[in-house]
């Protein structure tokens, strides 16, 4: 699934939140739109993990904080204390910058807002909270735009 992102064209762009490249919208067309409605389909599920809270304290390790990303059913390593699967496998490895793609947790370098801060870089300074809220918003757009392109695609094959 991740080598359909690199086909959607959603790299990191400085100044568009890191969704977007026009230049890459023809190639998107080719991409099924079943591959585009389960990529969305994913981030709406991560979405709602984070807006009910559930990266709070888990029940059955509440001594330990959950990993943004690392601790979701979105991961496709979750419950695995060392990763089965290689990073580059999961929907969201496109959004990593490529600096970055060697990070035990790669996801959580992706660029969420204008500014560059990721999850990573607002942890380490302490700041959960808004870690959180960032990626709420980096999820909306980008759900959006991909549900804008989906409907693009519909039409066009209609």
């Amino acid at each position: 699934m991740a080598t359909q992102l690199l086909w959607l064209g959603l790299l990191p762009v400085p100044g568009l939140f890191g969704l977007f490249a026009p230049e890459r919208w023809k190639e998107a067309e080719a991409m099924a739109s079943n591959d585009l409605e389960e990529i969305i389909s994913q981030l709406k599920l991560q979405r709602s993990i984070v807006k009910d809270g559930g990266y709070g304290r888990s029940v059955r390790t509440p001594w330990k904080e959950e990993r943004i990303f690392r601790d979701s059913i979105t991961c496709l390593n979750v419950t695995e204390q060392v990763k089965k699967h290689p990073c580059n496998e999961c929907l969201l490895w496109e959004w990593v910058p490529e600096d970055h793609k060697d990070e035990d947790i790669p996801c959580h370098f992706i660029p969420l807002n204008e500014q560059g801060k990721s999850i990573a870089e607002l942890e380490e300074a302490g700041k959960r909270e808004e870690a959180e809220q960032a990626l709420l918003v980096w999820l909306d757009s980008t759900i959006e735009r991909l549900e804008e392109k989906l409907i693009k695609q519909e039409s066009a094959h209609a």
